[in-house]
């Protein structure tokens, strides 16, 4: 209840903020970041020139249309990591074993969150050997829009941007958010 009552306060008139009498302590400050051109096929060659694995993106992607084509690699990947969609429903994930998905704490996380927390199943190895291999997670793909690929429109629109912070705030602001971090 007092992050949404802060968040209210802090957010109720619009019009003060929209005007000219509100500067930003930050942001009217600070000059606009360069623009930053990313690929994901360079991201993804990248990622396996650089992290010493034994597995193929070829192997991975095979691996991955055993459970569901077609298999498109995912917009954004991570730094450790390929990601793909695996048909309409799955995400795979192929991770150094450096990186390796912590599975009590997502189990945690799904019993906390519910729905909101993919489902995730650990698949063993891809590659010659665990050392050199990439371990393999299917996920529940999961509705919505991945936050950083929508910010440049949420900063376009200020409604959208706020309907998010109050979203967000909603969902930090429930009972069982607030007792699970208790319990822990």
């Amino acid at each position: 209840m007092l992050a949404m009552h802060v968040m209210n306060e802090c957010l109720m008139d619009k019009a003060f903020f929209s005007s000219s009498r509100y500067q930003h302590p930050i942001t009217d400050h600070v000059p606009a970041m360069p623009k930053v051109y990313y690929n994901v096929d360079t991201a993804i060659q990248s990622f396996f020139s650089t992290s010493q694995t034994s597995a193929t993106r070829a192997q991975c992607d095979q691996l991955a249309s055993k459970i569901g084509r077609p298999v498109e690699p995912v917009q954004l990947q991570g730094m450790n990591s390929y990601t793909v969609q695996a048909g309409s429903h799955k995400i795979i994930q192929f991770r150094e074993a450096a990186t390796l998905l912590d599975m009590d704490m997502l189990t945690l996380a799904k019993h906390i969150y519910g729905d909101v927390v993919a489902q995730c199943t650990y698949h063993g190895w891809v590659g010659t050997s665990q050392e050199t291999g990439l371990a393999v997670y299917e996920m529940d793909l999961l509705p919505g829009e991945n936050y950083i690929l929508a910010r440049s429109l949420l900063a376009e629109t200020p409604d959208l941007h706020l309907n998010t912070v109050r979203s967000l705030a909603r969902f930090v602001d429930r009972p069982g958010f607030i007792n699970a971090w208790r319990r822990s």
